[in-house]
């Protein structure tokens, strides 16, 4: 647990570590996020599919989940 808050919190502005949490959540309980695209998760903060896809990659290397 503590390895996660220190991985959301390990971001520059709040609006990251609000996209960092959506991460978390798309890779542990996709199910609160009711089917949300990476593209979908992207949009409010202005972040292609493609960078919110290297995040997830990220969190899940750093969590030592299977991609």
């Amino acid at each position: 647990m503590c390895h996660l808050l220190i991985w959301m919190a390990d971001a520059p502005t709040l609006e990251d570590r609000g996209l960092r949490a959506t991460v978390a959540l798309y890779c542990v309980r996709p199910d609160l996020l009711d089917g949300a695209t990476l593209e979908q998760i992207g949009d409010p903060t202005g972040r292609t599919r493609q960078t919110v896809h290297k995040l997830v990659n990220h969190f899940r290397l750093s969590m030592g989940l299977p991609s």
